[in-house]
């Protein structure tokens, strides 16, 4: 019977899959023996290696196995040769020796840009004439190699996209194709794909860029003030209400913001006289180190530092208290520094 290739979108999903599967356990791996000091075999001096063992691992634990990979089983998919077959044996054991391969022109790669013109000076004048061949022609050898690799990998990738086949360029030189692991599932969904799981993930991952990139441009301070703000404006009636406080009955010579910093932060002060009295915009009279203090904590983002103690008023200015206000308790009992008596004070 004439054998169909599977869907392209799967095959790449299961390839998807395989690396996400490696790249996170080879960061549990790095995170795991991270800590440990320079040794022979540690992680820090030769992460290649240990990406080597785990990748042998995995697959002598599933395409060695089964024949499949763990995203391939995941998608539905095996590995099966030109009939239709799972791979045999001697195609699995290509494939180890071609991780390998890997490994290995990699460590090549890395030595022979390692190299210097005083190694190629050691040995034998046989060998001493071949070290200097490939130190002078490394450079070309190895693009050389790397570019043709490319782009064969580039055609083989065009031509999987047209034919569905061989979706890697060690499978066309194997023969190994990707067919259905088990063909009844196929009769539930066949090879099409959920277009509505598609476009909920496009509008997700379109979000989710557009809060990342938004995010940091916002003021955290002010949407939460203005937040805070809302809720003030739908319970005004009842903030209305509730005008009294208890510093409503303390006498007017008598800080309330002083005592109420106290008792925040449990420090007994000498005196919660009014020292420097400024008036606010509901009438009430606090110490100027007190109003300023609480313009900074509200201008750091503390909401609830912008009401009287007295009255819960909304603190929007205050100004020097004066003859305008007619409080002569506070006037005769707060403690009052005049300019010219600091003057005097720093001549003497």
């Amino acid at each position: 019977p004439p054998m169909y290739p599977s869907a392209r979108v799967l095959q790449l999903d299961a390839g998807i899959l395989d690396g996400e599967l490696f790249s996170l356990l080879k960061q549990q791996l790095s995170d795991a023996f991270h800590l440990l000091g320079p040794k022979s075999f540690s992680y820090n001096l030769h992460p290649e290696l240990w990406s080597l063992i785990l990748k042998l691992i995995l697959f002598c634990g599933t395409t060695l196995k089964t024949g499949s990979s763990y995203g391939y089983r995941l998608q539905n998919l095996k590995l099966s040769d030109t009939r239709g077959r799972v791979i045999s044996k001697r195609l699995r054991y290509v494939l180890l020796a071609a991780i390998i391969a890997q490994y290995l022109f990699e460590k090549a790669e890395s030595y022979l840009y390692s190299m210097n013109e005083i190694q190629t000076r050691e040995g034998s004048k046989a060998m001493q004439s071949l070290k200097q061949f490939v130190f002078r022609f490394r450079s070309h050898f190895l693009k050389v190699a790397s570019d043709s690799v490319k782009t064969a990998g580039l055609f083989n990738f065009v031509s999987f996209l047209i034919q569905g086949r061989y979706s890697s360029l060690l499978h066309r030189v194997l023969g190994i194709v990707a067919t259905p692991l088990n063909p009844d599932l196929l009769k539930f969904n066949g090879d099409n794909v959920s277009f509505e799981f598609q476009n909920r993930q496009l509008v997700w991952n379109v979000m989710t860029e557009f809060l990342v990139f938004v995010i940091p441009l916002l003021h955290v301070r002010k949407w939460r003030r203005l937040i805070f703000s809302m809720f003030k404006r739908a319970s005004g009636a009842r903030a209305a209400e509730s005008s009294t406080t208890r510093f409503s009955s303390l006498p007017v010579s008598q800080c309330a913001m002083c005592i109420e910093t106290a008792e925040i932060t449990s420090i007994k002060t000498g005196t919660t006289q009014i020292t420097n009295p400024h008036a606010t915009n509901c009438g009430h009279v606090f110490c100027y180190i007190c109003l300023v203090t609480r313009k900074n904590a509200v201008d750091n983002g503390s909401e609830l530092a912008e009401l009287c103690p007295r009255c819960s008023a909304k603190i929007v200015s205050f100004k020097e208290y004066g003859e305008e206000v007619d409080d002569a308790a506070a006037r005769a009992a707060a403690i009052t520094v005049d300019y010219k008596d600091n003057e005097s004070v720093a001549d003497d």
